[in-house]
């Protein structure tokens, strides 16, 4: 997957689970740049990151890629000198940063950072002006800690995100100022929205 393709990918699985999960989703986005979703109609206007360094973009890769035998992504591992296991049911698992919620919420704030201090600088405003963050993990710390300190963070800026999405994997969490809404999402939901964004691939 070339890097345009990985980042129209992300930005189409967003705006498909906000369609599916978010009440104040509008029809009419469009994928543009700052930032990547706009809907001009109802100004919002939604940019979409992952919050994952270099090594953990090209081990997710690997990881979930279903063309790939085990035994050839056993084999990159090692040539990485990554650790790994594999359980009694044959099922591969990577010991990385992705299982440490420090790090996870660290880099969770970081890229935040960087996209607010973006926002300031130069992105078209919006009305609503939101950030749609994919995670990579299911474990991330306190939330409401988490949260508290990302509304800190904003306080130090003129333009900031009303609206933060973190994506879960299998949960997102929707996130207004210190307003917080857990939607848990549907597992076939899940997978119609990775065909539908497949098409990137």
């Amino acid at each position: 997957m070339n890097k345009k393709y990985r980042k129209e990918y992300f930005e189409i699985y967003a705006n498909l689970t906000l369609k599916r999960y978010w009440e104040g989703y509008k029809d009419g986005f469009i994928n543009l740049d700052k930032p990547d979703l706009q809907n001009k109609k109802f100004s919002i206007g939604i940019e979409v990151v992952r919050a994952l360094d270099e090594l953990d973009g090209e081990l997710l890769a690997i990881f979930n890629n279903k063309s790939m035998l085990i035994e050839e992504k056993i084999e990159y591992f090692e040539k990485k000198n990554i650790k790994f296991d594999i359980d009694e049911n044959d099922i591969l698992k990577v010991s990385s940063g992705w299982y440490d919620t420090n790090k996870n919420d660290l880099k969770i704030k970081k890229t935040f950072l960087n996209k607010l201090e973006k926002l300031d600088k130069d992105y078209m405003i919006f009305s609503t002006n939101a950030l749609y963050i994919f995670t990579g993990t299911k474990l991330i710390g306190d939330i409401e800690i988490l949260v508290n300190d990302l509304h800190t963070i904003s306080l130090k800026y003129k333009n900031i995100f009303n609206i933060v999405f973190l994506n879960c994997i299998d949960v997102l969490y929707i996130i207004e100022g210190l307003n917080i809404l857990k939607v848990c999402m549907d597992d076939d939901d899940i997978e119609q929205i990775e065909r539908e964004a497949s098409v990137y691939n």
